[in-house]
């Protein structure tokens, strides 16, 4: 069976022509509309790496990977190379059952490999704040390193969320942290901010916990705590269920 359906322009004008569909079962329907998808989509996802990015714009989505990009520029070279040699930054925040608050995070390059960490005691505070002294900390280490180039991981949406926004930063009560924050991810050439699961944020899960024990204010470490070790090496093997 053979039906035709009109093809309308821009202007709601209707055109000379027609456009014939057959009418397909429900299954060969599904595989049409998968075939139509993949061949629009597939050139996207093969390209992006080379296109120039600038996404400031973009919030993170509900029910996704949360991120968003800030500052970024193209430089002519290979967009995989560029992304391939940029730096993470996995941050915590935790709150203890008696409101002492800590943070903690490292710094690693594109093979897994440590470069810098830090734990940061804080007192008594919200664990929101816990999670933006977080970012605020890792993201001024990063710039002591001479990180350029730097993909931030958080395990809190709401962070993410609020570090994404102009607005949220301006009226929210956290918002001079928040500001610091952004005028900070403004210093890289390039940086992503995402939200990480739980189970892949491990690392500064356990940095975020040892900094309750110590000192009050920021402690940085050049090399890793021991008990860290297995966590690193798991997260170089994508291991996710190892715990200490």
């Amino acid at each position: 069976m053979v039906d035709s359906i009109a093809a309308y322009p821009a202007s709601g004008s209707l055109t000379a022509h027609t456009l014939s569909i057959r009418l397909l079962p429900y299954g060969d329907f599904g595989r049409f509309v998968a075939k139509v998808y993949l061949k629009a989509c597939l050139p996207l996802i093969f390209r992006w790496p080379l296109m120039p990015l600038n996404v400031a714009e973009i919030s993170p989505m509900p029910g996704l990977v949360s991120w968003f990009a800030l500052s970024v520029h193209h430089d002519g070279s290979n967009g995989l190379r560029r992304i391939l040699a940029r730096f993470s930054l996995n941050t915590d925040g935790a709150v203890k059952s008696m409101g002492s608050a800590s943070a903690g995070g490292l710094i690693r390059d594109s093979g897994g490999a440590w470069r810098g960490g830090f734990l940061v005691n804080i007192g008594a505070t919200s664990v929101l704040q816990a999670e933006l002294i977080g970012v605020k900390e890792g993201l001024r280490l990063a710039r002591s390193l001479n990180v350029s180039r730097l993909s931030v991981g958080v395990d809190s949406s709401l962070a993410v969320l609020l570090l994404s926004s102009d607005s949220c930063s301006t009226f929210h009560v956290l918002g001079n942290l928040l500001q610091d924050c952004r005028g900070l991810l403004r210093e890289f050439d390039h940086v992503l901010v995402r939200h990480v699961l739980r189970g892949g944020n491990k690392c500064a899960d356990y940095l975020a916990s040892l900094a309750q024990s110590s000192s009050h204010g920021l402690t940085l470490l050049e090399e890793p705590p021991a008990a860290l070790g297995p966590l690193l090496q798991a997260d170089r093997l994508g291991i996710e269920s190892l715990r200490l």
